[in-house]
């Protein structure tokens, strides 16, 4: 690394070390110092790099972040339709007024790490960091050490949660940057929807960085849906890590609506048998805007199955990018795995980089991956024209065809509440 580079490090880093981080103590302190310690070797993520081929990221790394402890005033938040639970985190620490929580149903327990009790810091201690160690991702090792709060959600045994939980992420002000971490555990036999809203109100700067780990035990069931709705100077850096046991079910769902630079980090590893890993997404960059999906599914031992489906439209001057990795590692026989990416291109300008791959060592195991990228079908335009459909709302139908078959995955309050960020 060059000494304009050192230098730029440091520069950046050292906002984040003005944050008031929580002091805990033992394990999660030890974990933070670390990853402050990791930061100091490590090189700043650039185009050189594979996993950064084409993501720029000087527009994050050459700004001047603070922390804003307190926002003006409090945000008017958008709510899932029914009854569910919320928490929030306005810029990266919890909000008692705007989260809603009551008391949740027997074997569910949420709180905020800022509010965690005695009884609960020993999990904490545990379990917060322990998959995030070995990641050599420079903006997980951020979040690593400077972590705000975030919220705890333990499901219990053969728990069946019947209410959503709704995370919301909200940036307010000018340069304000936040690190935000989320800890899942959902014990043997449990199940869990979770739904994670990543917003702001600026029409300035913002920048987010949040981390989740979920450990899924053995026959339970975990879904996650990530709304992204920031403004376009919105840079957005989310990351989920999950451990995945056997006989389980793990669902992800990206739902990219809106934001200036978002990336998007998802790794599954999964280490029982019998388990079951979906992965889809879909994305509609336009103007200068970048939306980057990483994913990795590691599959360790045999008789699973995974499932990616990822669709993107990309207009005006944005840039996509996918990057789907799956291993099929040697004792992982008789493993199903399937990959598909689709995207259209709207506009000349635009950009879609695509990499689907598969690493497989093993020989008796069933795996597919694709990639597609095509423009607009004007003929499809122009006969929804001709039945007197206005060019727009032909546009916005095809639009929905397209990524319809990624929302149909999504439960139906859930995706009512996606909808109406998507642009088209």
């Amino acid at each position: 690394m060059s000494e304009i580079q050192t230098q730029q490090k440091t520069s950046f880093l050292s906002k984040f070390e003005a944050f008031q981080c929580p002091v805990y103590g033992g394990m999660i302190d030890l974990r933070r110092a670390e990853s402050r310690a990791g930061l100091e070797n490590m090189d700043l993520p650039s185009s050189r790099q594979e996993l950064w081929k084409y993501t720029r990221t000087g527009s994050i790394l050459n700004k001047e972040w603070k922390h804003v402890h307190k926002a003006n005033e409090l945000p008017e938040l958008p709510q899932l339709p029914g009854n569910c639970y919320v928490i929030v985190f306005l810029n990266g620490v919890w909000n008692a007024a705007l989260s809603s929580i009551g008391t949740p149903e027997s074997g569910l327990k949420i709180y905020p790490l800022s509010k965690a009790t005695d009884s609960e810091l020993e999990f904490i201690q545990q379990r917060l960091g322990a998959l995030t160690t070995e990641t050599g991702h420079f903006f997980t090792e951020v979040n690593n050490a400077f972590w705000s709060d975030g919220a705890v959600i333990r499901v219990a045994q053969n728990a069946q949660v019947e209410r959503p939980i709704h995370i919301i992420n909200w940036v307010s002000g000018d340069q304000s940057a936040t690190t935000t971490r989320h800890l899942i555990e959902v014990a043997q036999g449990a199940e869990v929807r979770i739904v994670q809203s990543f917003l702001n109100s600026c029409t300035t700067e913002t920048m987010s960085n949040t981390v989740t780990e979920a450990h899924v035990s053995a026959n339970a069931r975990l879904t996650i849906t990530k709304i992204q709705a920031e403004a376009d100077q919105g840079h957005c850096f989310s990351r989920e890590q999950v451990k995945q046991a056997g006989d389980s079910t793990v669902q992800i769902n990206t739902i990219t609506a809106t934001g200036g630079w978002v990336r998007n980090d998802v790794r599954v590893d999964v280490e029982g048998q019998n388990c079951t890993t979906n992965l889809y997404g879909t994305y509609s960059p336009e103007g200068k805007e970048l939306v980057d999906n990483h994913t990795v599914v590691d599959h360790l031992l045999p008789h699973c199955e995974s499932n990616e489906l990822y669709k993107g439209i990309v207009s005006g001057n944005a840039t996509g990018v996918f990057n789907g990795k799956v291993y099929v590692r040697q004792d992982a026989q008789k493993t199903n795995a399937f990959q598909q990416n689709a995207n259209i291109v709207m506009d000349d300008s635009a950009s879609m980089f695509s990499k689907p791959e598969l690493e497989i060592y093993a020989d008796d195991v069933k795996c597919s991956h694709g990639s597609t990228t095509g423009q607009f079908d004007e003929d499809a335009v122009f006969y929804l024209k001709s039945r007197g459909i206005s060019e727009t709302n032909a546009r916005r139908m095809l639009v929905h065809a397209f990524i319809g078959d990624v929302l149909d995955h999504l439960e139906e309050d859930v995706r009512e509440y996606a909808a109406s960020f998507l642009r088209w």
